[in-house]
Parts: C-alpha cells; structure tokens; sequence
C-alpha cells in the first residue's frame, strides 16, 4: 500500500510540475491536439509568476494552440503578448506565428504577424523580410494578395529589386 501511495503522489506532483506541463503541451502541440495543449499551457500559466520566463514560454504556447482552432483570436492573443513582453519577443516568433497562420492559409493574419515585426524590428531584418518573401513565393496568389496586404505588397517590391 505505501508503495501504491507514493506513487500517486509522486505522479500528482509531476502532473502539477509547470516545466512539465510545459513539455506536454509542445508535445501535444507537435500531435496537432489543440485543446490538451492549451489545457497544458493554461495549468503551467497558473502555477508560474508573471516574471517567470517559463510563463512566457507557456503564454506562447498557448497562443499557438489558439492559432490552430481561432486565428483571428490566435493572431490579436500574438500581438497582445508582444506587447506584455516586448524583450522576449523576438523576430523568429514572429516568423515562426506568420508561418503557422501562412500554412493554413490564413495570408491576411500572416501579414498583420509579419508587418507587426517589420514595424517592431524594421525594414531591414533579414529574417522578416524573408519570411515575407516566402509566403509570396509558396502562394500562386503572389500577384492578387500584393494588391490586397500593403505589408505583402511592399515586400514583394523589395523583394524584387534585392539590396
């Protein structure tokens, strides 16, 4: 019986571990299961500080899991964490959102990610303006979408002449 018992808490208090949580929801992320990851997420988010670093990464996550199920909330929960943490945030989780938006077809939530870390980070990061080109390059709506998304727009053009 003792040996039953520490078991049982010895998995409660593995179940209730953030660092843990935190690596079932990526790996629940990584299964395409949406909603166990953001339970994950959410249950580290209530155990970690608001200045804990893990939090961000957990805040993050969560945002990803939205991405999938909502973009539209997914994208404006992005940009809210951008401004919550605007140091931990850095030009590859832009890249890294805008491409997961990108990948479902989500061009005009890619854009607002995209154009949010160009104005963040400025024209001249390589990195975004990268990604731009390749959301350009992987659509055959390279043409249209430049007359709809300004940010798109403008990246083609750039794109075009090189530097």
């Amino acid at each position: 019986m003792p040996v039953a018992l520490s078991c049982a808490a010895l998995f409660a208090c593995h179940g209730s571990d953030p660092t843990q949580l935190i690596a079932d929801g990526h790996r629940a992320l990584g299964a395409a299961n949406w909603d166990q990851a953001r339970v994950n997420f959410e249950q580290a988010m209530r155990k970690l500080e608001p200045g804990d670093p893990m939090r961000f990464e957990a805040e993050l996550g969560g945002v990803e899991a939205r991405l999938a199920d909502d973009p539209l909330e997914g994208t404006a929960d992005f940009l809210a964490l951008v401004e919550r943490h605007p140091d931990q945030v850095g030009e590859q989780q832009f890249i890294r959102v805008a491409g997961l938006l990108a990948s479902t077809e989500h061009f005009e939530r890619a854009n607002a990610v995209l154009t949010a870390g160009l104005q963040r980070f400025g024209v001249d990061s390589l990195g975004l303006r990268a990604a731009m080109l390749r959301a350009l390059h992987e659509t055959d709506l390279a043409r249209p979408v430049t007359g709809m998304l300004p940010g798109f727009a403008c990246w083609a053009e750039y794109g075009t002449h090189g530097r």
